[in-house]
This record gives C-alpha cells, structure tokens and sequence, in this order.
C-alpha cells in the first residue's frame, strides 16, 4: 500500500474533528443555557441545573483531550510521508497550551491566548487540508485537488470570521455572551466541513490500501 502511516495517521485525525465537534456542541449548548436559560446556577440555587453544566462542561473537557492525544498521534504518524503535517503537530500543541490558561486565566490574557488558539486551530485545519490535498496530487486525484481548494477557501474565511469575532469580543465584551453562541455555530460549521473533507482523504487512500 502507498502511503500506509499517512492513511493510520488521518484516521486517527479523522476521529479527533469528529471528537472536537462533539465538544463544540457541548461548549454550544452550555453557552445557550447560560446565555438564553438562567446565567446564575449555583448548587445551592438550583443543584440539577449545577450538575448539569458541570457534567457538561467535564465532558466537553474529556473528548477535546482525548482529541488531543488523537491528533498528535495521527499527525505523527501522517507527518513521515508528508511534511505538512509536522506542522500541524505544533500549531495542535499550541491550541492545547492556550486552552488549558484560558481555564484559569481571565482579562485581557485571556482574550489574547483566545485569539492565539483560534489563529492555531485556523492553521491546523489549513495545513490538514493541504497535507490531503498534495497526497491527491502525488496520487493524480483531481477531484480531490479540486475540492480541496474549496475546502480550504470556506474553512478559511470560517475560522477567520472566528477569529474576528474574538477581536470584537476582547474590545466590546457586552456582546460577548450572545457571540460565543454564534462564534461556537460558525467553529462547528468549519469543522463539519473539514470532516467531510478528511474523510474523503481517508477513503482516497483506503481505495490504494484495498487496491481500487
């Protein structure tokens, strides 16, 4: 089979964005009830309510680290046959270290290592897309090439609009509740579609490991 650690590598990658979109939606509909529901839970108030989000929150916590460890395994793997991907094992780190102080930082610092996380999950997706992208064209795949450059283009103005988001955020936080919903709606959007497209890139070389 051509390219066997890239294809281990991408499947693997492949269930870290299903992972990541798992946590988006978690991270979305605890941002709708904390927004839209009641903003003032506390275990004496309300301890279903408190459980609740707290479950939430833990289990969004759980999958994006297992997503992690997924995609510095993948990313490792696929990165032997194609160079892209070592790139991508940085900007995941750096997304990683930006989360974690975003859990217990606040202010200012916490607005900027927001920004620099969406920056890097920007760049992850960017350079996962062209690592895919010029697997299909050492493979002589067209219609790969050719979606991927759609792909590329859409993902990029998503997480970009995400990123712009964070800027007016950092600047105008009494707007910040209502635009964490839709700052989440746009992030989950941009990692459907680079799902489709990752899967795709797993199917494309599934085809060689099957001998299609």
């Amino acid at each position: 089979m051509k390219y066997p650690k890239a294809y281990s590598g991408i499947k693997k990658v492949f269930a870290s964005e299903i992972l990541n979109i798992i946590s988006t939606v978690i991270v979305f509909l605890t941002s709708v009830f904390s927004v839209y529901v009641r903003d003032d839970v506390t275990f004496e108030n309300d301890p279903a309510g408190f459980f609740a989000l707290l479950g939430l929150t833990g289990g969004s916590v759980l999958f994006a680290l297992i997503a992690f460890i997924l995609q510095l395994v993948g990313f490792n793997q696929a990165r032997k046959e194609e160079r892209l991907f070592k790139k991508c094992i940085y900007f995941v780190i750096i997304c990683a270290v930006c989360t974690v102080a975003m859990m217990f930082t606040g202010g200012m610092f916490n607005k900027i290592c927001a920004g620099i996380d969406e920056v890097s999950t920007l760049l992850v997706n960017v350079y996962l897309i062209m690592g895919i992208y010029t697997l299909a064209e050492n493979l002589e795949n067209p219609s790969m090439q050719k979606r991927g450059k759609v792909v590329l283009l859409i993902v990029t103005i998503l997480f970009g609009s995400a990123l712009a988001l964070q800027i007016v955020m950092a600047f105008m936080p009494e707007f910040a509740e209502n635009l964490n919903v839709v700052n989440a709606i746009i992030e989950f959007v941009g990692y459907i579609i680079c799902l489709v497209y990752v899967g795709m890139g797993v199917r494309m070389l599934s085809k060689l490991k099957h001998g299609r």
